[in-house]
């Protein structure tokens, strides 16, 4: 093994640290999460399992990085991809607290799908439609989860519920 091909991959390096650093963040607000006392479950249950497997996984890339052998061809751009996941995150979040749950997953689920799954618009309507109708009925129907009313716009007082 030469010493070029000993050399940790520094995207994967990069992709672990940045998986854990938000992993983290996300654990951070998972935990902060106000829940009754003496239950075991509540709403915080979701946020921490999710924020402990990006914990895991990116756990996982780092010692992948540094434990394997760096690739000869040269890697893929995946700079814009990232930057793409992270600006449809955050407008995700932000959107959730401007307009509602329902809202801001009917515009972004749909537009996700478009972009990272690579199929036209109208084939990313439906799907993305379908999840975001999926989570609502799950969560907030099914499992009784509060959906706060976004700042900016109540879809709730829109259709007079």
């Amino acid at each position: 093994m030469s010493a070029s091909s000993s050399k940790p991959s520094s995207a994967d390096f990069l992709a672990g640290g940045a998986c854990i650093a938000v992993g983290a963040f996300f654990l951070w607000g998972a935990l902060h999460i106000e829940t009754q006392p003496g239950v075991l479950g509540g709403p915080h249950v979701v946020p921490t399992a999710a924020s402990l497997a990006l914990l895991l996984l990116g756990a996982l890339i780092l010692l992948t990085a540094l434990t394997a052998p760096a690739a000869t061809a040269a890697p893929a751009k995946a700079t814009p991809f990232v930057f793409a996941i992270v600006g449809v995150g955050l407008a995700y979040v932000w959107a959730i607290g401007a307009i509602g749950y329902l809202p801001a997953t009917f515009a972004v689920a749909p537009a996700a799908f478009f972009a990272f799954g690579g199929r036209g618009f109208k084939g990313a309507l439906l799907p993305g439609t379908v999840t975001a109708c999926a989570i609502y009925l799950i969560f907030f129907q099914g499992l009784g989860a509060y959906d706060p009313p976004g700042q900016l716009l109540s879809w709730r007082d829109l259709i007079g519920g």
